[in-house]
């Protein structure tokens, strides 16, 4: 994955030229109009919530070009240029613009006007704290994908993951408890668990998304916190609400072709019959990989289940993970 400037920013004086939203327009911004086909949509994420299962399904779809790669990371790369004064419009949009031309090689977008182009990272959802306001100046036009899972489920598909490019590099693997307790000390100490109001949540989460080696593995799963920061970043700029769809993994896969109806009709695209209904990519599982321990996943039951209520107030949905 490619650097993300804010990564290591322990120190918070150095927050300032990430923070900063302001969107500064320069005499050359010239809007391409093939480029608010590219990106036409934007998956933001969640780590492992299928978005490669959600790509590969969108881009049957004989109006989606396909990229030459699963995941661009254009806005947690130094390409999206920002800095103490705000945000560089022009130069992040046209650099932009060179990222998709490499990323969709075979594919003149300037010259066939009813093809599309997406971009996924699945970063993109958990930097909620610098990633929105990037998008709104650089691609205010942009239809955003929000792919949400069980935060349990989810965390125990990392856990495999993790477990299962350690084994390939012959490193041991860190047992669940240690997973687990380390990210909720990083929680705890940055205040995001005990946070009370909304302003002390954001900057907790700031301190939290900006502190180095740690893999996110229970915070990835505080869904609320980063759709609310990211739909507060659309009010500031006045962009629509119904611009953002967030998408249940679970749904997705259990209702594939009903499902990709729904999404297509949201990105104002014809309709399509899918061809391949199953996962094109799928964590494999090590019969060596330490299971999710009961006493774990009590304890993250507990944490998770007043956000995941949150969740389901915000987006007025049933309360489909019961714990």
């Amino acid at each position: 994955m490619p650097h993300d400037p804010a990564d290591n920013l322990m120190d918070r004086r150095m927050w300032r030229y990430v923070d900063n939203g302001t969107c500064l327009e320069t005499p050359v911004d010239q809007d391409l109009e093939w480029q608010k086909r590219a990106p036409y949509a934007i998956l933001l994420g969640a780590m492992k919530c299928g978005t490669h299962a959600v790509s590969a399904s969108l881009w049957e779809h004989p109006r989606i070009a396909r990229t030459n790669h699963w995941e661009l990371h254009f806005f947690n790369s130094q390409k999206a240029v920002r800095n103490e004064k705000g945000i560089d419009r022009g130069r992040t949009r046209r650099n932009y613009a060179k990222a998709f031309l490499k990323a969709v090689p075979d594919l003149d977008l300037s010259k066939n006007s009813l093809a599309v182009a997406l971009e996924s990272s699945p970063r993109y959802l958990l930097s909620s704290d610098r990633i929105p306001d990037l998008i709104m100046c650089a691609t205010p036009w942009v239809k955003m994908i929000a792919i949400v899972r069980d935060p349990i489920e989810r965390a125990s598909s990392q856990y495999r993951f993790l477990d299962e490019s350690r084994r390939k590099d012959e490193q041991p693997m860190v047992d669940w408890n240690t997973w687990i307790q380390d990210d909720l000390r990083l929680l705890h100490e940055t205040g995001v668990l005990n946070a009370t109001t909304p302003r002390d949540e954001l900057e907790a989460w700031k301190a939290y998304n900006r502190r180095p080696n740690s893999y996110q593995i229970v915070g990835r799963g505080l869904y609320v916190i980063q759709l609310e920061q990211y739909l507060a970043a659309m009010d500031r700029a006045g962009k629509a609400r119904s611009d953002l769809y967030v998408l249940q993994s679970e749904a997705f896969r259990n209702n594939r072709q009903s499902e990709y109806n729904k999404l297509l009709e949201f990105l104002d695209l014809p309709a399509h019959t899918l061809i391949n209904l199953t996962d094109e990519h799928v964590t494999s599982t090590s019969e060596e990989s330490m299971p999710l321990p009961q006493s774990i996943r009590i304890q993250l039951q507990e944490i998770y289940r007043p956000y995941n209520l949150r969740l389901f107030e915000l987006l007025e949905w049933d309360e489909v993970w019961r714990y």
